[in-house]
């Protein structure tokens, strides 16, 4: 809470706890510092594995190995997959195709000026249901998408 005294000025001589980080977990030393919530973000079990997208980053391979701690394959892993994504990218340059997201569209909004993403209801409610990933972009594959590669 911020106060201020009878001139409008800030008091600083009081002070309010607005926040109280949570304790480490066990073996945090072993897990880069990150604190509990910060580890559950990239959770990825075995029976979710099925359900999500391919494009999720929970499959990052790089990730993947980094947390496993083959530090070695994880460097490995991420310079192909940046070397992958230039490779996409520059087609798509030169083709002049634009990113279209799967799952949100974009609404401009007149009273900012600004454009908004906005969910389209596919994921959940279409793809993931039916488990139909086939207009998606195989980011993680050995594999360049066959436009790209020609």
């Amino acid at each position: 809470m911020t106060a201020y005294n009878d001139q409008g000025k800030l008091d600083d001589s009081t002070t309010e706890c607005a926040f109280e980080k949570n304790e480490y977990p066990e073996k945090w030393n072993y897990m880069y510092g990150m604190s509990h919530f910060s580890l559950q973000l990239n959770y990825f079990p075995h029976w979710l594995q099925d359900q999500i997208a391919p494009t999720d980053t929970r499959r990052r391979p790089d990730q993947r190995s980094l947390e496993n701690g083959d530090m070695i394959k994880a460097a490995s892993e991420k310079e192909r997959l940046e070397t992958k994504q230039r490779a996409v990218r520059k087609h798509k340059e030169s083709k002049k195709i634009e990113h279209v997201a799967a799952y949100f569209k974009v609404e401009h909004q007149d009273e900012d000026n600004q454009d908004y993403y906005v969910y389209n209801g596919q994921y959940f409610e279409h793809d993931r249901k039916n488990q139909q990933w086939d207009r998606l972009p195989d980011l993680f594959s050995e594999n360049l998408p066959f436009e790209v590669s020609d």
